[in-house]
């Protein structure tokens, strides 16, 4: 089993446990075949990660992951400015958060 983040996932694997909502409400059972209306189910819901079945995968990392930490410290103040008036503890929200890091990141990278 591994952790894929939704970005990484692929039509048709096969999902490894149920994948709840933060209330607990099951949005997908263990055993489902993926398809693109789930992945957008599991957008539209903030889900940020689900485990898939079969063996450990190699995911690419995170652009944040590569990213110097005082870099990321920088970056992550300025998103923070942006973010300023939202929950980054709801799961739709620290997935936008990180993907304004990434972006903030490549932004300085490519400028």
């Amino acid at each position: 089993m591994a952790h894929v983040t939704l970005d990484n996932l692929v039509v048709g694997v096969i999902v490894a446990s149920d994948v709840c909502d933060r209330s607990g409400r099951r949005l997908l059972a263990a055993g489902t075949k993926l398809t693109n209306d789930h992945l957008t189910t599991l957008r539209s819901w903030g889900i940020p990660t689900i485990e898939i079945a079969g063996e450990e995968l190699d995911q690419p990392d995170s652009a944040t992951d590569s990213i110097d930490p005082a870099l990321r410290s920088i970056l992550e103040e300025e998103a923070g400015r942006r973010f300023r008036h939202m929950d980054l503890i709801h799961p739709a929200v620290s997935t936008l958060f990180e993907i304004c890091i990434k972006r903030l990141a490549k932004d300085r990278k490519d400028g």
